[in-house]
C-alpha cells in the first residue's frame, strides 16, 4: 500500500504538469521554456508529457505565435511611423477626437 501523502505528491506533479502543458498549448510556449520553468531537462518533461498521453506537437501554438507576431509586426509599423511624424489613421478615425468639417 502505497503511503497517502505520496499518493497526494504524484497527484499535485500530475495536476502541475497539465496545467503548465495546457499554458504551453495556448500560448505557444517552446517547451524548453517550460522544463526551465519547472526545473527538469526537457527530455524529462517530454517524457512526462508522454507518460500522460499529452501531445507536445506546437500545430495550435504554432498558429497563435504565427498571429501574434503578425500583430507585432503591425504594431512596430505603426508604432515607428507615429515615432517618424506620420499621423496614425487607425486612431484618429475612431477616437471623434478630431476637428469636425461641415458640408453645406
Amino acid at each position: 500500500m502505497v503511503h497517502p501523502k505520496i499518493v497526494d505528491k504524484l497527484a499535485r506533479g500530475e495536476a502541475r504538469l497539465r496545467l503548465t502543458h495546457q499554458l504551453q498549448v495556448a500560448h505557444g510556449i517552446d517547451p524548453a521554456d517550460i522544463a526551465l520553468l519547472l526545473s527538469v531537462p526537457v527530455s524529462q518533461y517530454l517524457n512526462r508529457l508522454n507518460r500522460l498521453n499529452l501531445d507536445c506537437s506546437s500545430a495550435a501554438a504554432d498558429s497563435q505565435v504565427k498571429t501574434r507576431d503578425a500583430i507585432l509586426a503591425r504594431a512596430k509599423i505603426r508604432a515607428w511611423g507615429i515615432l517618424d511624424g506620420r499621423p496614425d489613421a487607425a486612431a484618429s478615425g475612431s477616437s471623434g477626437g478630431g476637428m469636425a468639417v461641415s458640408g453645406a
